[in-house]
């Protein structure tokens, strides 16, 4: 079996209480690289604040954020065994009102509540499950969760809305982490007691939180018994959870079998699944609702979910999750197309990405271009503003942020889906560097169209050139438009091209400001842009960005020649500055003379320092030499030669 299909199946979450079972590979990714070298805490604390969007009176916390029937009664708040909880008692006081509270909903929905103080890690104290969960698990995991309770000496937040406490602050922060990370859910919300009988209730989405007043608990019952009904929903029989996203859901066994076969008539996929039965094959898959053009007019459909290819569990994010699909739809084809399905938070002050990945699809058509292997939208969905697709199945307003600062209205976030073709693996799955010097090249190209179409990409990485799944040797391809701008002449060609699409933000129509906004994946940003932020995005920064790639994926896969060892990536990449790339340049070849990889990576250095004068060269600084898409493409064309 190739080495890449090792993890096509999508295994169940399992991140329990304990150690984050993926710390090792967060090490190396180059996104966490950069984050991890000093000042993690004090950054940590900046985005806790810098996401905090206040707080609200509990009557209105219930109204605006929690909006459903709290049949809370008078003779409900006499089952609370007030004023009889001891000095040390708290969580088993508040553990049996819980209790009391969920025995009157109906059993679809009733969830169990369990004590996991006993636990050594920093944990949440108090777990409320899922409903249909028949007993305690042996070991919670955070998708057994609905929400859960932190118990604390004092509180976080002072008495004017503003953060005290951000170290208790940031275990809460890891709870609600992992409730949004390992479930279906657009938002959730966690529990924090302190002082012993007081509480608040805080909502986390991708945006930022929110928290209630604080209340005694013990004195007015009927809080949490109207939290959890309204969490819990006993009056509405479609979903158990408030907030969880009713556009996904659980296939049966049926279903199961019947896209099994469907793709196991894929004769790349059925390599893998030559040994598996449909049971263990789709164990964890889902039922996802998604657009597809179909024609002139889109059409809503469902897909399959068939492997996690890729997932951002970050707090306040896009949360980007990206999976291998089958459409339901074409389950009965001979050879069903496989797609990747691309669910991600999107700024609403960012332009949907649907509109770059269009411009240069038009573009290839106009101008006769094959884009056979280039990314392209089969199909996208804004969940919150479904427009002209008849009737909907979902509440569109859970798929809408409302936790970012008042002040910043654009850094709410819409949920959006898109279907894609191809689907991709990374480049660190080839053993070969031959066969990622000819992604690069793929890469390079299609970029060079993109540009010429007037879209400009902005964040080149190890997570957006990748191979295409399912070809045979190198054959990579450039996708992730999420950071991209277009140039003038873009917008030009968008407003021609597509004059009946309308987006909220007027901000879309000045690229000449958004060019200059900071984006990118640090370890590859160009050293001129890590100098200055405020610079114009141009394309040299993206054809620079391809050389740093390159000399990562160098430094981590083959035995080179950088007198740092093992630990030249993290010295060179570890650092948000330039002084480091700057040094590399003046020195650095990584690999031997002899290497036929030599003549490419040196050539490439020669421009990137052309492009990057010393600041004390006055005379090198005049003549400043940008990277242009020709003369990498003619270096590469050289080296392949070289190679026969």
């Amino acid at each position: 079996m190739p080495s890449h299909l090792a993890q096509l199946r999508l295994l169940r979450h399992s991140v329990s209480w304990g150690k984050h079972k993926k710390a090792r590979r967060l090490k190396t990714n180059p996104r966490i690289l950069a984050q991890n070298h000093g000042g993690v805490s004090q950054a940590l604390m900046d985005k806790v604040h810098n996401n905090f969007a206040g707080i609200s009176p509990i009557d209105d916390f219930f109204t605006k954020y929690l909006p459903r029937a709290s049949p809370t009664t008078l003779n409900f708040a006499h089952s609370f065994p007030a004023n009889s909880m001891a000095a040390t008692d708290v969580p088993t006081t508040l553990l049996s009102s819980l209790r009391v509270v969920v025995s009157t909903f109906p059993a679809a929905t009733k969830p169990i509540l369990a004590d996991s103080v006993f636990r050594t890690c920093p944990t949440p104290h108090i777990v409320a499950s899922l409903p249909g969960l028949n007993k305690i698990p042996d070991e919670w995991c955070w998708y057994h969760a609905a929400t859960v309770i932190h118990i604390h000496e004092g509180d976080s937040f002072n008495d004017d809305g503003s953060i005290r406490n951000s170290a208790t602050l940031l275990e809460v922060l890891g709870s609600a982490r992992g409730l949004l990370s390992t479930s279906n859910a657009c938002f959730v919300f966690v529990v924090l007691v302190f002082g012993r009988v007081m509480a608040r209730i805080l909502r986390f989405d991708h945006a930022g939180f929110r928290a209630s007043g604080a209340f005694n608990w013990l004195n007015n019952p009927t809080i949490f018994h109207g939290f959890l009904s309204r969490l819990y929903s006993p009056d509405n029989t479609n979903e158990h959870i408030y907030g969880r996203d009713g556009t996904v859901s659980f296939p049966d066994a049926l279903d199961r079998k019947k896209m099994f076969s469907a793709i196991c008539r894929n004769p790349f996929y059925k390599q893998f699944y030559h040994h598996n039965t449909w049971d263990e094959a789709t164990e964890s898959s889902l039922w996802i609702t998604v657009i597809r053009d179909h024609g002139l007019k889109p059409q809503v459909v469902r897909c399959f979910t068939l492997g996690l290819l890729y997932h951002s569990d970050r707090l306040f994010s896009r949360a980007t999750r990206v999976y291998r699909v089958l459409l339901e739809d074409d389950a009965d084809e001979p050879v069903p197309t496989v797609y990747a399905l691309k669910d991600t938070w999107r700024e609403v002050c960012r332009r949907p990405e649907r509109d770059f990945y269009d411009v240069i699809h038009r573009y290839c058509e106009l101008r006769n271009i094959n884009s056979d292997g280039m990314a392209k939208c089969c199909g996208s969905l804004d969940l919150s503003n479904p427009s002209g697709l008849g009737a909907m199945t979902w509440d569109s307003t859970l798929h809408r942020t409302c936790s970012a600062q008042t002040n910043e209205p654009g850094r709410e976030r819409s949920h959006m889906r898109m279907l894609l073709t191809p689907v991709g693996r990374r480049l660190s799955s080839s053993p070969s560097m031959q066969d990622i010097v000819l992604a690069l090249y793929n890469a390079i190209l299609q970029h060079n169209v993109a540009y010429e179409a007037g879209v400009l990409h902005r964040d080149v990485s190890d997570g957006n050139v990748l191979f295409r799944e399912g070809a045979q040797g190198s054959e990579g391809f450039l996708l992730d438009w999420d950071h991209a701008e277009f140039t003038h002449d873009g917008l030009v060609n968008f407003n021609m091209w597509f004059p009946g699409r309308e987006h909220e933000n007027t901000r879309y129509q000045d690229t000449e400001t958004s060019l200059k906004e900071f984006t990118g994946t640090l370890p590859f940003v160009a050293i001129e842009i890590l100098g200055d932020a405020t610079i114009t995005h141009g394309a040299h920064h993206d054809l620079e960005s391809f050389y740093w790639l390159l000399i990562w994926m160098i430094l981590r896969h083959t035995q080179h020649t950088h007198p740092f060892g093992e630990s030249a990536r993290s010295r060179l990449f570890h650092t948000s500055q330039n002084d480091m790339k700057l040094a590399y340049i003046r020195k650095f070849t990584p690999i031997d003379h002899g290497s036929t990889l030599f003549h490419l990576i040196e050539g490439l250095r020669r421009m990137v320092r052309r492009q990057n004068p010393p600041e004390d060269d006055a005379e090198a600084l005049q003549v400043r030499v940008q990277l242009t898409h020709e003369e990498v493409r003619r270096l590469f064309e050289e080296r392949m030669q070289l190679e026969g």
